[in-house]
């Protein structure tokens, strides 16, 4: 139980896109918990800087078994589509690009075939064009692409923004910050299974 009028310390260890997105998404809300960033290097010298971000169809053939799954899934793609339709566009790298899933056999359309922009089954000419083989199935359809670097600066520029406090410092195991923190949500990625 916290004392009265105190809120919430939360730390979020990792700042890659993770562990980014949710510092940011827990400081929206002014009345929130407060959320102090972790990590022992920051963009663009982690991970996430040389990844790049696509959101493509997968190939379940109906909705996840969990409806948060979908939500979320729903929530981000409308996100990038908020933001591909903004100013920020360009300053994020962010791109609108045709995408192609080649594979054998029939396999039935994703369930999230009416959330993407375009969603088709290639004819023909298009694979004649891509010399794909005939034999081939294809979906095609629009999503978005962009450079991670761009879009972790202006996340961190959110998340300070709006309140949000950054400590760079290794963190060994969850008991360095046992004790200073109520909640700590592990977002370190590749060195998760050290902590």
């Amino acid at each position: 139980m916290l004392p009265a009028g105190r809120k919430p310390r939360v730390a979020v260890i990792g700042a890659g896109v993770a562990g980014l997105t949710i510092a940011v998404m827990l400081t929206k809300n002014r009345f929130g918990p407060e959320v102090t960033m972790i990590a022992e290097d920051f963009s663009p010298n982690i991970t996430s800087d040389a990844a790049g971000g696509m959101m493509r169809l997968g190939d379940r053939k109906a909705s996840s078994t969990d409806p948060r799954t979908d939500r979320w899934l729903a929530e981000t793609y409308q996100h990038f589509a908020q933001l591909f339709a903004s100013s920020l566009a360009a300053r994020l790298n962010l791109s609108l690009v045709t995408s192609y899933t080649i594979f054998d056999g029939h396999r039935e359309d994703p369930y999230m075939k009416d959330l993407v922009f375009g969603f088709h089954h290639a004819s023909a000419e298009e694979k004649k064009a891509l010399n794909i083989p005939e034999d081939k199935n294809v979906w095609s359809y629009s999503t978005f692409c962009m450079s991670c670097t761009p879009y972790l600066a202006w996340q961190m520029e959110q998340f300070i923004a709006k309140g949000g406090t950054v400590l760079k410092q290794k963190v060994n195991g969850l008991q360095d910050v046992e004790g200073t923190y109520d909640i700590v949500v592990n977002c370190s990625g590749l060195g998760s299974r050290e902590l």
